[in-house]
């Protein structure tokens, strides 16, 4: 039994190292998934996040293109009336151009007619 009890006594180290060293491999395997699994889930809010983000961003871009397309309408829009009322107020320079050629025209009939009139009295 002596020898026996030597190979017993050369296992016992042995063994209970490799116990530790399995209980050891699994913490640190447990340890290793559960901060990957943070890491996971932390990426997970960042995606998230971010896709939060370019939904809203994608929607503000929405908004503001129909609001540039409203704005160009009405510029459009204001264009077209501006030249229509140069061709408006260039009109009425020329009939007031023509009206105040017509009333020189008759101030001076008039003032023929004064002097044919004082000549004949």
């Amino acid at each position: 039994m002596g020898m026996m009890h030597e190979i017993v006594d050369g296992i016992a180290p042995w063994a209970a190292f490799g116990g530790g060293a399995g209980a050891g491999f699994v913490f640190l395997k447990w340890f290793l998934e559960w901060v990957a699994g943070r890491m996971d889930r932390r990426a997970d809010a960042i995606d998230a996040g971010t896709q939060r983000l370019i939904m809203g961003l994608e929607s503000r871009v929405v908004a503001l293109t129909e609001r540039l397309d409203h704005v160009e309408s009405e510029l459009t829009k204001c264009h077209k009336r501006h030249a229509e009322s140069e061709a408006e107020v260039m009109q009425l320079k020329a009939m007031l151009q023509g009206a105040g050629a017509a009333r020189n025209h008759a101030q001076t009939i008039i003032a023929a007619e004064r002097t044919a009139s004082r000549k004949a009295g």
